[in-house]
């Protein structure tokens, strides 16, 4: 969406719609609670920052921070007036987690606070409560896991997008009628054993694998693939399938084919939509389908395989699909041959395995939440008058199955060696640990840890008793912890009852509680809901895609699909959905502007069931309409002739009656038929029921019509409703800060604890060590501490017991490490099992500071100073075993690496910067490793080259990239003595000459003012002197060949490659993220990349594979490599000693 400023076109964004529902709970009334909904239009922005963001709300909100607070749209200051007649409010918002989001609701409950001290009645009884939406929290939650397959979610993007062409679509349903044609039609009276007893072992597992199906599909390609669902290349890759055809199947082998074809259109060509992996939505669809199509025996790798020339997997495999100079028919060509080249290679059944043990605990439960969300509209419609006859939902308040969630998770990890679920993906226990027990910590930071926070507990006193609240909210006054219960909703129910001792008031905030757990959101898909039908009303309406206009037709449209949904319900329950539908085609108001085509003659039967129904009081089509008429149709058969006889006399003189009817009759008989119909409609309860009659939602009865309006008043009013608003408005210049708890900051740890300071201290200091070390997750941790206790003197110190963690989870900002507490198993050597909750099932997990504070708190009880503890921290190598006697166990090695936090250690970070602060830095890259007296630097300019001598370049010719001297540090000067600023001027001058270099004056500024920094540090002037004429006279010799990039040829780092590179050895590709050697095979010429594994192609007696030893034993000598690194080493290492050792 574009709106035009001046002669260019500036940008705008749209805000997405708001909805409003508003709950009132008459103390007068029996009938429950009143629910009214409004709807907001989707405002475009000039700019998103907070403030402009909360002003647009504010524009169109009920009950807002504001002044006033109701909008003028809904009545303004009166309405805002009549809220303080409701002595306890309830504000829920529910949003997702983005962080302009949170800035807005932080400034809203600042507002909420100031009008709460200047004495506001409704700002001091109003609880607050930020919800997060479930479904964006689960969706973040299997993002890690999903991404650590390697290249599976790009490629599955890739694919969807190219089964959109034509062209692919034709290809495909090709591949799949030649299966078809190529049936192995084998008939046998009944299935042999072999395929009976696979089926008895793995039926339940294929059909999980096809339950993104109807059941009648599954049934269809179960039968025509019923042979066992083997993933073998050599079954799929001919195209020929087997069928075994029994008894009562089908009777010819044509009939075989199309049966054959019906089962595979129902298996693949329902093509999946593009899944949207920045919310990961679509996903869950895709995946099913790749999974169904891959485990049937291969049947989607053959017609994809068919799709492609496998000649042009090499052509394209070095092309960007989203590169804007590639034509579509190419790109879609790339992304197409990407795809298949994944698809079909050997570990495609093991990546959808790992991809499906992921996703599918975290799919299920958004779909209970979509469940949870779907009941809880119908019952707001049943509170508001209707019957819904045909649903059966409640007002309960619904679990949101997150400890069952979990406990699948746990499930999967604890399950044995020959679990079906593994043996169906081709898995064992140590290729899906890592993904899915990352995941399963993710999701209990996100899920279940929010459920500890204190508006949550608050909550949860509805289910106790009123003296039982009473007494939680005394204790929380009397704890005193705002740290802890210092949010709006807690900080206002202990202020209006009375720090918990008012009785009564404690019993209505029990009644907000209940209300407020029942209608709480779990998701925000009802607004992205209204966002998407605003995207496609602009997109279908070009001519109106101005501001304004979007604003005005999107409250149309939001307003009026709301309304249709009340319409529909009444128009069901009135008259029925068969009756009305058939009232309006034949009037001509349907779809069709023809006439009933079928006409129904009239037979004694219907009128005997017309007389023996009518005046029941059933409405057409329900559950005891069908029931009746069954009654009424036995009646009919036991009925005599003579009776029988009547009944079709009748009928013959209606027959007659109506066929004389014109068609204009006919037509204002049905139009009688269904005014009446509509008058009922008009006239149900729902209309007039609670909030409805305010509600800008319902239908305008005709006592409601103003026809003296003045339309032209009316307009302008409409006009600066809906106008659009260009005021950017500024956010404040210190920005607010939502209260965050304890639980929310650092949960495991109060701040009310006396070490609270010491232990996040230690918890910043873990992550510094495990950012030091490269650490991969999952990381398998030995905890240890002990009183003052350094890394130097560790073993002078006594040392407690050692306990076990696995690291799976780390959310840096506000920090937070997610472990899972292990013991040792006395039954295998240097194993651990994790230990489980005996209530749930589920893996127990916890936080850095749970366990910084259960060392720190049995330290204090043996009487030491907790401000002398040390931990020290191993990081162990291990790998997963399944047993069946016992658990699954973790079995670790020898540790790969070791620190210590705490008393007299240092973290890794305060020894860099001290570091940094003695280098002095100079130009040309030379460096000084002394302390200047100034705190100033001089900073060279970039770009800055000695000239050299020999041909010049052609004017107006660039330096290449990485073209420039490196100089070995050995000549760089140790150090630099000066005497008064002339002399000094006067030796920068000499310097420059030495250097045989034209400087200009802002470099030769540049040298003064580092040669004046290092003024003290040395006593010799003749050191520089010497040491230029030598670095001069050395550039001098060299000539041309002064431009080197390397001291000596070979291995000169280890590094992980940030892009797809080529082997310089193997010229074979080095996939992104992977460990590489940088190998300078010229002193002249930039290093290239090789493999880790290629270091065996050395020549024996090299000087690359003498210098490359020296390189890797340096390296392995220092101990600075991470533990992936300190292994590539070491490999590397032992290869060229074999190399060397075999000349």
């Amino acid at each position: 969406m574009q709106k035009a400023v001046g002669k260019g076109q500036a940008k705008v964004q749209a805000l997405l719609g708001m909805i409003w529902t508003v709950a009132l709970d008459r103390v007068d009334q029996s009938v429950g609670i009143d629910l009214v909904r409004m709807h907001s239009p989707s405002q475009v922005l000039p700019k998103a920052n907070a403030a402009t963001i909360l002003s647009r709300m504010r524009r169109w909100g009920i009950y807002t921070s504001a002044d006033p607070g109701s909008a003028d749209a809904y009545g303004g200051q009166e309405v805002y007036t009549g809220f303080s007649q409701v002595p306890l409010k309830m504000l829920i918002t529910c949003t997702d987690a983005l962080p302009t989001n949170h800035l807005v609701q932080a400034m809203s409950m600042q507002d909420w606070r100031r009008k709460a001290a200047a004495g506001d009645f409704n700002a001091a009884t109003t609880l607050h409560v930020m919800f997060t939406c479930m479904h964006h929290a689960a969706c973040l939650a299997k993002k890690p896991g999903l991404l650590s397959v390697p290249n599976l979610c790009s490629n599955m993007v890739r694919l969807t997008r190219a089964m959109k062409s034509s062209k692919f679509q034709d290809n495909f349903e090709k591949a799949l009628a030649g299966i078809a044609e190529r049936i192995d039609r084998r008939v046998v009276p009944e299935l042999p054993s072999s395929v009976k007893t696979w089926w008895e072992n793995n039926g339940a597992l294929v059909k999980m694998a096809l339950s993104g199906l109807p059941p009648e599909s599954q049934e269809i390609i179960l039968a025509v693939f019923n042979d066992p669902w083997r993933f073998d290349p050599n079954t799929w890759r001919d195209g020929c399938f087997v069928h075994w055809r029994t008894a009562g199947c089908c009777p010819s082998a044509a009939e075989a084919k199309v049966k054959t074809r019906e089962a595979l259109r129902r298996l693949c060509e329902d093509y999946p939509a593009i899944p949207l992996l920045y919310r990961w939505k679509h996903w869950e669809p895709a995946l099913n389908w790749a999974i169904r199509g891959t485990f049937c025996n291969g049947v989607l790798q053959y017609a994809l395989s068919m799709c492609s020339d496998e000649s042009s997997v090499a052509k394209f495999a070095d092309l960007d699909p989203d590169s804007p100079d590639l034509s579509f028919s190419l790109k879609q060509e790339v992304r197409l041959t990407k795809s298949v080249a994944f698809l079909t290679s050997d570990s495609i059944r093991q990546d959808l395995g790992v991809s499906f043990l992921v996703s599918n605990p975290l799919a299920d439960f958004m779909d209970h939440v979509s469940f949870i969300e779907t009941s809880r509209s119908r019952v707001n419609l049943k509170e508001c008058g209707l019957k819904l006859l045909g649903s059966t939902s409640v007002a309960t308040v619904e679990s949101l199955r997150i400890v069952e969630t979990l406990a699948e998770y746990s499930t999967i990890l604890q399950a044995v060696p020959d679990s079906e679920l593994f043996d169906m993906f081709g898995l064992d226990l140590g290729t899906a640990f890592p993904h899915v027990f990352c995941t399963m910590c993710d999701t209990w930071r996100r899920l279940s840890l929010p459920s500890q926070r204190g508006w949550v507990q608050l909550l949860g006193t509805f289910f106790t008793s009123v003296e039982d609240a009473s007494n939680t909210l005394q204790g929380l006054a009397m704890a005193d912890r705002p740290c802890c219960h210092g949010d709006d909703c807690t900080r206002v129910a202990l202020a209006v009852t009375n720090q918990g001792t008012d009785l009564a008031m404690v019993e209505e905030l029990l009644k907000l509680f209940g209300e407020a757990l029942y209608h709480l959101p779990a998701s925000s898909v009802n607004v992205e809901k209204l966002y998407a039908n605003t995207q496609i009303l602009c997109a279908a309406h070009k001519a109106g895609r101005k501001p304004a206009t979007i604003q005005q037709n999107t409250y149309i449209m939001s307003c009026s699909q709301e309304h249709q949904k009340f319409k529909e319900e009444v128009m069901s329950e009135t008259c029925g959905k068969v009756k009305l539908t058939s009232a309006r085609k034949a009037c001509g108001m349907g779809k069709t502007m023809k006439p009933l085509r079928r006409k129904r003659k009239v037979t004694g039967y219907c009128l005997f069931i017309q007389e023996r129904v009518k005046g029941c009081g059933l409405r057409i089509g329900s559950a005891d309409y069908k029931d009746k008429v069954r009654d009424v149709t036995c009646q009919w058969r036991a009925l005599p002739a003579g009776e029988k006889s009547l009944f079709e006399q009748m009928a013959i003189r209606q027959q007659t009656e109506r066929q004389a009817m014109t068609k204009a009759q006919r037509k204002r008989l049905l139009q009688a038929r269904l005014d009446k119909s509509l008058a009922a409609a008009a006239d149900h309860s729902v209309w007039n029921y609670g909030l409805s009659l305010g509600n800008l939602n319902a239908a305008l009865r005709p006592e409601l019509v103003d026809e003296t309006v003045d339309f032209n008043s009316a307009a302008e009013k409409l006009r600066d409703f809906f106008d659009y608003d260009d005021v950017i408005q500024q956010n404040p210049l210190e920005s607010p800060k939502l209260f965050r708890s304890c639980q929310e900051r650092h949960p495991g740890l109060c701040d009310s604890h006396r070490a609270a300071s010491f232990v996040v201290q230690m918890a910043e200091h873990l992550q510094q060590h495990l950012e030091k070390q490269k650490t991969n997750l999952p990381a398998l941790c030995c905890f240890r501490f002990s009183i003052s206790a350094g890394a130097s003197s560790s073993s002078s110190k006594p040392a407690f017991f050692r306990t076990w963690y696995m690291l799976g989870c780390v959310r840096k900002k506000p920090l937070c490490h997610v472990f899972a507490p292990m013991d040792p198993f006395p039954a295998v050597e240097k194993g651990l099992a994790f230990q489980v909750c005996a209530r749930t099932g589920c893996l127990k997990l916890c936080t850095s500071y749970s366990i910084l504070v259960a060392s720190v708190d049995e330290a204090i009880g043996l009487g030491a100073n907790y401000e002398d503890l040390a931990f020290n921290v191993s990081i162990h190598p291990f790998h997963m075993e399944s047993y069946l006697q016992h658990p699954n166990l973790a079995i670790y090695k020898q540790h790969l690496a070791e620190f210590w936090i705490g008393k007299d250690c240092d973290p890794p970070s305060s020894a860099r910067q001290a570091k940094s602060k003695e280098i002095i830095a100079l130009p040309f890259g030379l460096e000084i490793s002394q302390k200047p007296k100034s705190k100033k630097r001089a900073v060279p300019e970039k770009d800055v080259d000695f000239e050299q001598p020999g041909p010049k370049k052609p004017r107006g010719t660039r330096q290449k990239k990485g073209d420039q001297t490196k100089h070995d540090e050995n000549e760089a000067p140790a150090s630099a003595n000066t005497g008064t600023g002339k002399e000094m001027d006067g030796d920068a001058n000499a310097a420059g000459d030495d250097y045989g270099t034209v400087l200009s004056s802002s470099q030769m500024e540049q040298l003064k003012l580092a040669m004046r920094a290092a003024q003290g540090l040395a006593e010799d002037d003749a050191i520089l002197h010497k040491e230029a004429a030598d670095l001069a006279e050395k550039r001098q010799r060299l000539g041309a060949q002064a431009r080197f990039f390397h001291k000596a040829t070979g291995i000169i780092s280890l590094k992980e490659a940030q892009r797809a590179m080529t082997c310089f050895f193997c010229a074979n590709r080095i996939s992104k993220g992977t460990l590489r050697f940088e190998f300078a095979f010229h002193k002249n010429k930039p290093q290239r990349s090789i493999h880790t594994e290629c270091t065996r192609q050395m020549s024996p007696g090299s000087e690359e594979l003498k210098s490359s030893l020296e390189w890797l034993e340096k390296e392995l000598a220092n101990g600075n490599a991470a533990s992936l690194e300190r292994t590539a080493i070491k490999e590397a290492l032992s290869a060229l000693r074999t190399i060397d050792t075999s000349v």
